[in-house]
């Protein structure tokens, strides 16, 4: 975490990352492997712990395999932007702003609220944008706004 940005990384293989609130904390589990926390969060068992006060968006980064990342935090002033690299992967949003740029390979990224920006990229990709005024460019477009 660095200037109030909470930097998630993926691995190559396959990720399942979860982003969730956990008392005053941001929780950010990957089950398929292990996280390594910097000096403002805290590593416990298969997770890290971020103070929530500090954290004002989040970045996360996936790399290959096929990825699953779900923002389970349910802030809606916590905004979120995910790059999903090689690999089918699925992105399941919260209430805020999601920014998400799919990668090589099948993905279907599910924002499910506010006024997110979807982009599939290569291809065949869905985007499943939920409420609010949302963007997206895929070859499947549910609840999308603006293209």
């Amino acid at each position: 975490m660095a200037g109030g940005q909470l930097f998630i990384n993926g691995t190559d293989v396959s990720d399942t990352i979860t982003m969730s609130v956990n008392g005053s904390f941001i929780e950010v589990v990957n089950l398929n492997d292990t996280l390594a926390p910097n000096s403002v969060c805290t590593k416990i068992n298969n997770a890290v712990r971020c103070p929530r006060s500090g954290v004002t968006k989040a970045l996360i980064r996936t790399r290959g395999g096929r990825d699953v990342v779900r923002n389970d935090t349910g802030l809606s002033a916590l905004p979120v932007t995910v790059f999903l690299d090689d690999g089918n992967d699925d992105y399941f949003g919260g209430p805020n702003q999601d920014i998400v740029a799919g990668g090589p390979g099948t993905d279907t990224m599910r924002t499910f609220g506010g006024n997110d920006v979807i982009s599939g990229e290569l291809g065949f990709d869905t985007a499943d944008a939920g409420t609010g005024a949302d963007s997206c460019i895929a070859e499947v477009e549910i609840s999308c706004e603006t293209d």
